[in-house]
């Protein structure tokens, strides 16, 4: 394989776990798979940021502060959801937004 194929096949693995994540961030119902989705989706996110950071040059200041923002809203949606145990979706809108903005960053 070459570089170019590994890099569309994680590209395409990337953007088909994001889906396939978010789908079932939202429309799983159970309480304790959506507890573990969240947490899975938050992790994924967070490290979507990471990577998107990563990604970018040194002299790309501004996307490496997109995606740090991207990294920090998916912490954010695990204080909302887990520590102020408040708002579910509005944590799950979080999380999505977050994966959304780290992945239009790294790609």
């Amino acid at each position: 394989m070459t570089p170019m194929g590994a890099l569309a096949v994680f590209t395409y693995g990337s953007i088909g776990l994001s889906v396939a994540g978010l789908l079932a961030l939202f429309l799983v119902k159970k309480a304790a798979t959506a507890r573990v989705i969240f947490i899975l989706m938050a992790g994924y996110c967070i490290f979507n940021g990471f990577i998107a950071y990563t990604a970018q040059p040194s002299n790309y200041a501004g996307m490496q502060m997109i995606a740090i923002a991207a990294a920090l809203l998916a912490v954010a949606a695990i204080i909302l959801r887990f520590v102020l145990k408040r708002s579910i979706f509005l944590a799950k809108l979080l999380l999505c937004g977050s994966l959304l903005i780290s992945l239009s960053v790294t790609f």
